[in-house]
């Protein structure tokens, strides 16, 4: 049977926050899933937390660690503050089981100030010249389809692509989904219209974007050249049996 693993960081969410995307996971239609809490150093413990831990690394360590417990055959994500669409899990199966596919984009709502707009990635590397295949990954490779509400991918490539970078916290997930693409045939990347969720901006009336920036961690921070040191399997099994603060 093919079950999905939901990943969430959390850092010092508002009840409101807490309250959206625990709806959000315990409505889901089909129970094939198991959801994976990781505190990332937050002031008063999470009480869904599966790992918490003593200070505050950022969301890229967070996610990581959440995959090292997970179990699932998919991987998918949530960030607190935001919620996901009723059939989502039921959605992923169906959509993996079928396709055979390793990477999945999906479109998905953004709401501001309570103004939901549909955002498709497809529409931003479509294009009616009907580009070859290493066109279109290449196309791929260019674009930042940074929220990871709307990203679902098997086990292999995360293994093979190292994970999140630690210390990024602004633009990790899209710099991620690249590195994936680069790996893969077209093939194994698929498109769906299936809506994953809604993508809340903002939360305390601060942008959730300006709150990593004022962290210090953006996406042109890191060492991103293909040198090996965050990009292979060994590199992966090293980082996973030492952990991620020795």
């Amino acid at each position: 049977m093919t079950t999905v693993s939901i990943i969430t960081p959390v850092y010092n969410s508002t009840k409101e926050s807490y309250i959206r995307s625990c709806d959000s996971v315990a409505q889901q239609s089909s129970g094939d899933f198991e959801w994976i809490v990781v505190d990332d150093g937050s002031e008063i413990r999470h009480p869904q937390a599966d790992i918490v831990l003593e200070k505050n690394y950022g969301p890229s360590v967070a996610r990581n660690l959440g995959f090292q417990i997970s179990s699932g055959d998919i991987i998918t994500y949530l960030d607190m503050g935001d919620e996901l669409n009723p059939d989502r899990v039921k959605n992923l199966i169906e959509l993996f089981d079928k396709n055979k596919c390793q990477l999945l984009f999906s479109a998905y709502y953004i709401v501001d100030d309570g103004q939901p707009f549909l955002f498709d990635p497809f529409q931003y590397i479509g294009t009616t010249d009907f580009p070859t295949a290493f066109e279109y990954i290449q196309l791929l490779k260019q674009q930042n389809i940074s929220i990871p509400l709307g990203v679902a991918h098997i086990r292999k490539p995360f293994v093979q692509c190292g994970g999140f970078q630690r210390g990024i916290v602004c633009g990790e997930d899209g710099i991620l989904w690249r590195r994936m693409v680069g790996r893969m045939q077209l093939s194994d990347i698929l498109f769906s219209d299936d809506v994953a969720g809604s993508y809340f901006i903002s939360q305390n009336g601060q942008s959730r974007s300006q709150r990593r920036f004022d962290m210090g961690g953006f996406a042109f921070g890191g060492d991103l050249r293909d040198n090996g040191k965050y990009l292979d399997e060994q590199w992966f099994n090293e980082f996973n049996s030492k952990g991620l603060y020795d």
